[in-house]
């Protein structure tokens, strides 16, 4: 979404209340906000382009952190000539009311939307996802961030599901399909893998056809490989995926596992329980309603499909499964950012949030 001009001007001031010596002369692209993060870039007397991270809620703020605590591990595996892309180089913070605003100098390239992507773009995303996932596990551990075994990852998941069916209600039907995935052994035999975590469109930057910049690790984890893809498959074409899949599959060091994609239909779903979760946890009514719509029709789909009720057929080979990550019924499965005026402030995104100048 957009963000006005006022907006926009305000946030870049925070650029020079982190970095004393800038001398903003305009603001520039990015200028966008998501429901976490509002983004401001600033142009210099210098003529060097910055951005300005601003957190609009207390987990981007959380987020904020971990990124700039996963940077220094990041810029080593640079170096080191690990990383075919560039990354986050945190320059400096001001503090408001989530948190941090996070400022650093902007990198090579643009956004690209991730459905237009051609067949080489494809490619060239499975590739860094790739990369991302050969990192070491050190990466991760070495900055702080969560690092779970294949049972603690598993065991999490059955945790969350659990929680949230005693604090609201879940399709008796979803339960039982995603308790007996989470319980099958056969399909968890993955070996934890380092974790973008947030593998949106607006954390690639592309220059030329390939991918320049990968930021936003703020959720940077080591985990099940297959949560990176959740969301991604479904959201890209048939086509797309398969590019993307096979691309990723010859620059990892180990072999995707033959449960893979499986697991990846399994994490696209379970979002809706996350984002219920999330609901619950800040007493969002409308959050919580938006999470319930999206579980019952979810339920709806996977009755009316007699591959899929009561239980899913997990015999099915990995074409079957691959066709299974493309299912109408995973089309709508994202949660749905609520409605904002584009004239919104960031502090209009939240009923108790200030503007950056009030702080």
């Amino acid at each position: 979404m957009n963000i006005s001009a006022v907006s926009s001007l305000r946030i870049a001031a925070l650029a020079v209340a982190a970095l004393k010596d800038l001398r903003v002369t305009a603001t520039t692209e990015p200028l966008y906000s998501t429901d976490d993060f509002s983004y401001v870039g600033v142009l210099c007397e210098d003529g060097s382009a910055w951005t300005v991270k601003y957190p609009r809620c207390s987990e981007a703020g959380a987020a904020i952190e971990a990124e700039a605590g996963i940077a220094k591990t990041l810029l080593a595996q640079l170096r080191e000539g690990n990383l075919p892309f560039d990354v986050l180089r945190p320059a400096g913070f001001t503090q408001v009311k989530h948190g941090r605003a996070l400022v650093y100098r902007a990198p090579a390239g643009k956004t690209l939307d991730f459905t237009l992507l051609t067949p080489s773009q494809a490619r060239e995303l499975g590739r860094t996802l790739g990369a991302v996932h050969n990192l070491p596990r050190s990466v991760i551990t070495d900055a702080g961030l969560p690092a779970y075994s294949t049972d603690s990852w598993r065991e999490r998941r059955l945790a969350e599901l659990t929680n949230a069916a005693e604090s609201s209600s879940v399709p008796v039907i979803l339960r039982r399909r995603w308790e007996d995935m989470l319980q099958n052994d056969e399909l968890w035999n993955f070996t934890p893998t380092v974790l973008h975590g947030d593998p949106a469109e607006e954390h690639f930057l592309w220059s030329g056809g390939k991918i320049s910049a990968v930021l936003g690790f703020g959720e940077a984890q080591c985990g099940d490989p297959a949560a990176d893809f959740a969301a991604l498959t479904a959201q890209l074409s048939k086509t797309q995926a398969d590019s993307v899949f096979d691309a990723y599959s010859n620059a990892r060091d180990v072999a995707p596992d033959p449960h893979f994609l499986r697991r990846s239909v399994l994490m696209n779903e379970f979002s809706i329980v996350e984002w219920l979760l999330h609901g619950i946890h800040k007493n969002d009514p409308k959050i919580i309603e938006d999470a319930g719509q999206m579980l019952d029709a979810l339920a709806e789909d996977v009755l009316a499909s007699a591959d899929e009720a009561p239980e899913p057929k997990w015999e099915m080979d990995l074409d079957a499964a691959d066709a299974a990550v493309h299912t109408g019924f995973l089309a709508g499965m994202q949660p749905a950012a609520e409605n904002e005026d584009p004239e919104n402030t960031p502090a209009d995104a939240d009923t108790d949030e200030k503007h950056p100048d009030e702080e």
